[in-house]
């Protein structure tokens, strides 16, 4: 490790043992700068406590627990502004206004604490008591001039909290009241907060269900009318929209979301109206009549089409819907091929042609790319380079060099300069000459979201994702990718929809249907997730057939269908070959057993099992406590605790719960969990199981 990443190591443990003694004295002493390492003078407090919750591994449940920690500081300087104000109010009625107007509102000492409060509570998961902490503080004064000081940081970091955090809609007035005004003095700060107030009244818009584009609706219009007359008017709208697509994933590219808007889009405005237009095409169907004129070889083809067939892609072709089109023709035709007297696979390769003659590589939207400075709303006008010959070998080669230098700068805890790095390599493969870039630039992207969400930037593997999605629509492997991510970060209904967006167009990718299994059995909905994994019953079952029936046996599990589960993982064990699924199936097993309370077999069959494996350590330390084998479970959990490095985030959250439901953390003796604590112990082993 360099010392960038030694230190934030040590930042991490700092956290850890603070959110184990619940000490959130020592939280605000880290916000004031206190005990952090002297890594550079523009890194404030709160960056560092999120660049060392970001380090390998990311822990999501340590970040929830930090939010939740954040919650009574946020309360804290609620109640401090409370009695300011009364005191206040109190010296106005017994000395006068002119006294209480030389006393200025000065709640806190130091500004900078509060900039950090906010800065650490917009970065961390949404928790409903924090977002009702920061709801409360905006509340009763957020004009106070804490707020205002250097340049009114805090303030622009307390609204960014609030749309980061807010779980419910009840700011959603104050939103559209701050795109509604036109008083406000127009600069990069006024922009900047347009585009927060946009992104607040997307956090929790529902535009698929009745209606639910009406407040989007209203969002827009409000926007449009603001920034209509200013020079970065276009630019503007331009974003927002760009930010709308963003978030519904399961829409970019396809009808739905042309769909969902034209019914708005026909009374919009007209700078609204070409703008949406400029970025979705088929809002302004142009209805053809007739295929457009083909060559002998297509239009054979063409003529061989059913009419239904027929009318369909020319639907496609009007709506300028390339990637609907694409799958029709993928998914569709090419299972019910037209007859040209010709061998299958001759005719799939004339099918494909069309494709390529409807909608050619070179007329694909570009990838839309949201600016990464929000208070910069320039165009930047950039000059094409003359494009030369490309040795394939060599690209290739530099591209698994390139890769490598990333991973090794984002190990060093270098992101500025992977992202630097990241960005040329990309400009350069968009340059390149080849009639194929978007779908190699499409593999760079997602190779590269792997590596960083590797390293737990789970934000930027999912933006390098849906770059990759927005250069080859037809990418498996990048839209696969995003449902992961998606998960990860516990948006469990994107992930879903994704999933399942994803399953429409491969309906053969099994991976993709476990991952969707799993997203359904965290929002609890186990029995649909089984439905997606049948019992093979095939005599000679493949390696991926018995992964289906791990994945089925631990859903049974959690079901509570012991016998079924056990029978699956006996039968998967003794067929299994690779050694890696043995080990699944056998870890499975032993969870079984202390699911039924037979903390003796589990800890026969553990004994037979390497030492140096993690998630068998958890199962060893969960027998021992569960036995009462106190002197045992607390050397096991002591090596964990000096293990925490290695932990992943789900081997973290079973530590955590084993810790909490068994009274690991004090010293007055284990305590035996009651069957919440129990089943939050098995749900984050069954996670645990999953991931694996």
């Amino acid at each position: 490790m360099n010392p960038v990443e030694l230190a934030y190591q040590r930042v991490r443990l700092d956290l850890e043992a603070m959110l184990q003694q619940h000490d959130a004295d020592r939280l605000r002493g880290m916000l004031q700068g206190e005990g952090l390492p002297a890594i550079g003078s523009d890194i404030e407090p709160a960056e560092q406590i999120v660049f060392a919750l970001e380090i390998p591994r990311f822990d999501a449940n340590l970040a929830r627990r930090l939010a939740h920690m954040t919650t009574p500081l946020v309360d804290e300087q609620s109640q401090a502004m409370q009695q300011q104000l009364a005191e206040s109010a109190q010296a106005v009625a017994s000395a006068g206004t002119s006294a209480a107007t030389s006393e200025e509102i000065s709640y806190w000492q130091d500004s900078r604490f509060l900039f950090n409060l906010f800065l650490l509570a917009a970065a961390l998961p949404r928790e409903e008591s924090l977002f009702d902490a920061l709801n409360g503080f905006f509340e009763q004064g957020h004009k106070a001039t804490g707020l205002a000081d250097q340049g009114g940081r805090a303030a622009l970091q307390l609204r960014r909290a609030l749309c980061n955090q807010q779980t419910d809609d009840r700011l959603h007035d104050y939103w559209l009241d701050r795109l509604n005004d036109h008083t406000a003095t127009w600069n990069s700060g006024r922009r900047t907060e347009l585009m927060d107030a946009w992104r607040g009244l997307l956090w929790h818009a529902q535009p698929s269900s009745d209606n639910g584009f009406d407040p989007l609706n209203r969002g827009l219009l409000a926007l449009h009318d603001t920034v209509a007359e200013q020079p970065q008017g276009f630019t503007l709208l331009r974003h927002a929209l760009h930010r709308l697509e963003q978030a519904f994933p399961t829409s970019v590219g396809s009808r739905g979301l042309i769909q969902l808007i034209r019914p708005y889009w026909e009374s919009w405005p007209q700078l609204l109206k070409e703008t949406a237009s400029s970025l979705w095409p088929g809002l302004e169907p142009k209805p053809l009549a007739a295929m457009p004129a083909l060559p002998p070889e297509l239009n054979q083809v063409w003529q061989a089409l059913k009419p239904e067939q027929q009318r369909t892609l020319l639907a496609f072709v009007s709506a300028a819907d390339a990637e609907g089109g694409k799958r029709y023709i993928e998914q569709k035709l090419s299972f019910d091929l037209p007859e040209l007297g010709l061998p299958p696979q001759e005719t799939r390769h004339r099918l494909l042609d069309l494709e390529q003659r409807l909608w050619a590589p070179e007329a694909s939207a570009k990838p839309k790319a949201l600016e990464s400075d929000p208070a910069d709303w320039e165009k930047v006008e950039t000059d094409s380079s003359q494009w030369g010959n490309v040795d394939r070998g060599a690209a290739l080669e530099a591209l698994s060099h390139a890769l490598t230098a990333i991973e090794q700068r984002l190990a060093r805890g270098d992101e500025a300069k992977a992202r630097r790095f990241l960005a040329d390599l990309i400009e350069q493969q968009r340059q390149q000459p080849l009639p194929d870039k978007l779908v190699h630039l499409a593999k760079t992207l997602s190779k590269a979201a792997g590596i960083v969400q590797g390293h737990g930037y789970l934000d930027w593997a999912e933006q390098l994702l849906r770059e990759a999605m927005a250069a080859n629509p037809n990418d498996e492997v990048a839209a696969s990718g995003l449902a992961d991510v998606l998960k990860a970060r516990g948006e469990l209904v994107a992930a879903e929809a994704q999933y399942r967006d994803n399953i429409a167009r491969w309906p053969n990718n099994r991976v993709t249907r476990n991952g969707l299994a799993t997203v359904l059995r965290k929002q609890g909905r186990v029995t649909d997730a089984l439905r997606l994994l049948p019992e093979p019953h095939a005599v000679q079952l493949t390696q991926q057939d018995l992964y289906d029936l791990h994945v089925r046996a631990i859903l049974l599990i959690d079901l509570g269908r012991a016998d079924e589960a056990h029978n699956l993982l006996e039968r998967g064990s003794a067929i299994a070959q690779a050694p890696l699924l043995q080990k699944c199936f056998e870890r499975s097993l032993i969870m079984l057993e202390l699911k039924l309370n037979d903390h003796r077999s589990a800890r026969r069959r553990l004994a037979a099992m390497p030492e140096n494996v993690i998630s068998l350590q958890l199962f060893r330390l969960h027998a021992a406590a569960a036995a009462v084998e106190e002197t045992e479970a607390r050397l096991l959990y002591t090596n964990l605790q000096a293990d925490l490095p290695r932990l992943d985030s789900d081997s973290r959250r079973v530590l955590d719960r084993i810790e909490e439901g068994f009274c690991l953390m004090g010293k007055s003796g284990l305590c035996m969990p009651d069957q919440e604590a129990l089943d939050a112990i098995f749900d984050a082993e069954i996670d645990m199981e999953l991931a694996a």
